[in-house]
């Protein structure tokens, strides 16, 4: 906290104390003596680990070695690519309209949320505690959590239009739409035999009507003859399988992409074979590739 406010207090410009705060929320697991796993923290519960860290000397350790890479990534990069312009857009990814134009974009490599329950926002509750920028649950909800694209169900608000799978998806895509309609109706009647009843149904439709939008706007802003890149897995919660990366092909191609490509990058989930509490479904992480004409 002492290498936090000092921070603050010098008269730096924001390029600066952003780096600084970045390497120091960076430690924050490292150091901390209290369980911190990933993403998840136990407060109440301390590491097995005895030893403690000093603080200033991990600190400079972890600058120094971010100005290392820095360095050596501007000391090997090809000449041409030295002096390149980049800009982060605080943008929502499924309409990027006013930020981004029409068929200006010559590549889209993107790893988009994953369908496996994993609630993005409280991955970083330690940190956004830490930096000030949240005090509680409901303030990470309003912030964040709200915001995100539908990957967790606690993000669902059961009885909201925004779970009923998208009409525009049916259009577009009967085949992807009718398969969603019979997963969720499935998962909808498994989830009151459950004891955790979890809106597996909504959340399902939910990340299905977002990653619809996003398709769509990446294939507004793609130049022709040039490709998205998608890293994803699929998932199936309660055992009903939902082949992510099969569906987003398709909806690619119910959009306008031309064809696509599946490269099964492994195979996931043979560490939980043996839990009775999971299903028995082997999942996978794949790249899709789709190419716009």
């Amino acid at each position: 906290m002492l290498i936090r406010n000092a921070i603050y207090a010098e008269n730096l410009s924001l390029a600066i104390s952003d780096f600084l705060l970045l390497g120091l929320i960076s430690l924050l697991r490292k150091v901390s003596n209290v369980q911190t796993g990933w993403p998840y923290i136990a407060p109440k519960k301390q590491k097995l680990s005895s030893s403690t860290k000093d603080v200033l000397s991990e600190f400079r350790y972890q600058i120094l070695k971010m100005i290392g890479d820095l360095v050596l990534v501007k000391n090997e990069a090809h000449p041409n690519y030295v002096n390149t312009v980049h800009k982060i857009f605080n943008a929502d990814s499924r309409n990027t309209i006013g930020f981004i134009d029409d068929e200006s974009v010559d590549y889209v490599f993107t790893s988009p949320p994953y369908l496996n329950n994993f609630d993005y926002a409280d991955r970083t509750r330690l940190e956004l505690y830490f930096l000030g920028e949240a005090k509680t649950w409901g303030d990470i909800s309003k912030n964040i959590r709200n915001k995100l694209i539908t990957s967790a169900t606690t993000q669902i608000i059961r009885n909201n239009s925004r779970y009923n799978i998208s009409e525009e998806l049916h259009q577009l895509c009967p085949e992807v739409y009718q398969f969603l309609k019979t997963a969720t109706t499935k998962l909808s009647d498994l989830r009151m035999t459950k004891g955790g009843k979890k809106s597996y149904d909504l959340l399902v439709a939910g990340y299905f009507n977002d990653m619809l939008s996003v398709i769509a706007d990446i294939f507004r802003v793609l130049k022709h003859n040039k490709k998205a890149v998608f890293i994803l897995g699929d998932s199936a919660p309660y055992g009903v399988h939902i082949p992510t990366d099969e569906l987003i092909a398709k909806i690619g191609l119910g959009i306008g992409f031309s064809g696509y490509k599946i490269d099964i990058l492994r195979t996931r989930g043979e560490k939980w074979k043996d839990n009775p509490q999971r299903h028995n479904v082997l999942l996978r992480e794949s790249i899709i590739t789709l190419t716009k004409k």
